[in-house]
């Protein structure tokens, strides 16, 4: 058994090199560095050395880097390009907004809950799996706590088991540690391909852009964790079958989701930020409860976007709260965009929902006609002018109303004079979905 190491009030700066060295690369294998430009744009480097990576850093250290906590056998972002487990990694941060960590070089109590809260990791993970911290580096509002293995397991074999086995421990320390009601483990570190920020770069996301420190160093770690997995059964993971509509999204199936998918429809309309679809995002994420923002935050800046923070502070936003709609009127506001791209609407219109109020009082009617001048160029006349039409043309025989749907279908089509409009109207057979709205 090893002996735990006493680190909370002996924390100092440890050496870049070291870290690198020991810690992430294996002489062998890549090591990605993943660089984020204040304009936007996302770009990949891969080193072999400790030397090399640093020798990058120190000339870019104005630039925002991560880097990839597992070794990848080839250059790459996917899940395949991950060569092995090499580091069981921990974010530990606050669970609303973030305190600075150090003022003036002294810890802050922020920074000091943090490192209880890794002290109680450490002596868990020694306890019951023999298992020894091997470094915590500050990310720049939070910390990280890296278990490095020296067993090599292959990801392949042991996705699911180590996602299984690794939220069973943030959920231990999310409900037991001395400091759970405020600090957190993010469960999603399980992800293989997990980039964190590099220690000797800065986190230019804070106005005082703190250095990403080394704070703890112990590269005398024996870490194994196949034994552990093995004793796992084999666990297939099987995502929920849900609707579109009204569904639930877990941290996998979001990026399914139309809020997420809208991302992929490029040029998107509106700010550099589209600060509207984000918050749309935010809104379902928050409504599932999910936490994987970060992840998220990556990969809208991979498709192509300005890379921004999707967390979520429900008291930053007390009077906003998810709707469908949300999504809804951003496309109906940008059908010329919507047309372009093929993006269609993705859920039931409110409109849609008020007609089902009195369906069942509507008897449609094929066989008259009307000549109406009407003119349409935008949704909002659409729907203005079919309800105008159906409250004028409209007839009651007993409890019935009569509806000339036949009729409303060739004027409203062809009252229709914009091109991009009219696609926009028979992709979506938004006629037909609006022919009883009254």
């Amino acid at each position: 058994m090893n002996q735990r190491t006493e680190f909370i009030n002996s924390i100092r700066p440890h050496s870049d090199l070291e870290f690198y060295s020991n810690i992430i690369c294996d002489g062998i294998s890549f090591v990605e560095l993943r660089l984020f430009f204040k304009s936007g744009a996302i770009s990949s480097m891969y080193f072999k050395t400790a030397e090399d990576i640093l020798k990058y850093i120190e000339r870019n250290k104005h630039i925002n880097i991560y880097v990839g906590v597992n070794p990848r056998h080839e250059p790459g972002r996917k899940f395949n390009s991950v060569a092995y487990i090499r580091n069981i990694v921990f974010d530990v941060e606050h669970k609303q907004n973030k305190p600075e960590l150090f003022i003036s070089g002294e810890p802050t109590e922020y920074a000091k809950k943090l490192l209880r809260t890794i002290d109680y990791l450490d002596k868990y993970m020694l306890d019951r799996y023999n298992i020894s911290l091997s470094a915590i580096v500050t990310s720049g509002r939070g910390m990280h706590a890296y278990f490095t293995l020296s067993d090599k397991l292959p990801t392949k074999d042991y996705k699911t088991k180590y996602k299984h086995w690794y939220k069973s421990i943030c959920e231990h320390i999310n409900t037991q540690s001395p400091e759970h009601e405020s600090i957190k483990c993010d469960v999603m570190c399980s992800d293989f391909t997990r980039i964190l920020g590099s220690p000797g770069t800065m986190n230019i996301k804070y106005p005082e852009q703190p250095m990403r420190q080394v704070i703890y160093l112990n590269t005398n770690t024996d870490n194994r964790i196949k034994d552990i997995l093995d004793r796992y059964k084999n666990i297939e993971y099987k995502p929920a079958i849900k609707s579109l509509v009204g569904s639930r999204y877990d941290e996998e199936t979001i990026f399914s989701s139309p809020e997420f998918r809208v991302f992929e429809h490029s040029p998107i309309p509106g700010t550099s930020i589209n600060n509207r679809l984000r918050l749309a995002l935010r809104l379902l994420m928050a409504r599932d409860r999910l936490r994987n923002h970060e992840e998220v935050a990556q990969r809208i800046s991979e498709l192509g976007l300005p890379y921004k923070e999707m967390n979520f502070v429900e008291r930053d936003y007390p009077d906003y709260k998810y709707s469908e709609n949300l999504l809804n009127h951003y496309v109906l506001d940008n059908f010329e965009w919507a047309t372009d791209t093929g993006f269609k609407l993705p859920y039931k219109l409110k409109e849609e929902e008020d007609i089902k109020k009195y369906i069942k009082c509507i008897k449609p009617n094929t066989d008259k006609e009307f000549v109406v001048d009407l003119k349409i160029t935008n949704i909002p006349e659409l729907l203005s002018e079919i309800k105008m039409f159906n409250n004028t043309f409209n007839k009651k025989t007993g409890s019935k109303i009569e509806l000339y749907t036949k009729a409303l279908e060739k004027s409203v089509s062809e009252a229709i004079k914009n091109d991009k409009l009219k696609a926009f109207v028979y992709e979506n057979d938004l006629i037909n979905r609006l022919k009883f709205l009254m």
